[in-house]
């Protein structure tokens, strides 16, 4: 008898993901199907960012009925919304957000003949702000109610110079 025989009735399947042929052992079974272990994880990954993307689209467009008081977002603003993740590469939850940060924040007033156009150009100035405000409130996370104290600053208000203080002679020191 030789020992390199091999078995001639394995049953070969077909991964949905990658189209090659897998054998029974060390496959995934998920309904009638198999898959490649990582082609699993990989299909699993892709799935959830899609329903993420799909659920910041529902919320983007929700935000923007909202905001022009409409039932459906018109032509223009979907255009507007397509060009703007072509040309751009701006995701939804950003188009969101510099909308948020447009009229909610700098509380500007919505123009309706004008649809989304604001975007491109606060969209860099919403980044920043929403970063800075998560870099705050990561820098508080480890704090207590009685740790933390509300502080307010007047960023407006010019600082006055004392004219009577001595002058220091640099060169002198």
């Amino acid at each position: 008898m030789n020992l390199l025989t091999t078995k001639t009735n394995v049953r070969l399947y077909t991964c949905p993901y990658c189209k090659e042929k897998l054998p029974h052992e060390g496959s995934k079974r998920v309904g009638n199907r198999r898959y490649h272990p990582k082609c699993w994880e990989t299909k699993e990954r892709e799935d959830e960012e899609q329903s993420r993307e799909s659920q910041s689209y529902r919320e983007l467009i929700d935000y923007i009925c909202k905001i022009f008081n409409i039932d459906a977002p018109t032509g223009m603003i979907l255009n507007q919304i397509k060009r703007m993740k072509e040309e751009y590469n701006y995701k939804n939850k950003g188009i969101m957000l510099s909308l948020q940060y447009f009229f909610e924040i700098e509380g500007n007033e919505v123009w309706e003949d004008s649809g989304i156009a604001i975007v491109p150009s606060v969209y860099d100035k919403a980044r920043k702000h929403y970063i800075m405000k998560m870099n705050v409130e990561r820098s508080l996370e480890g704090y207590t109610d009685n740790e933390v104290q509300e502080v307010s600053i007047d960023l407006h208000r010019k600082t006055e110079t004392n004219r009577r203080s001595k002058q220091i002679d640099i060169s002198s020191l």
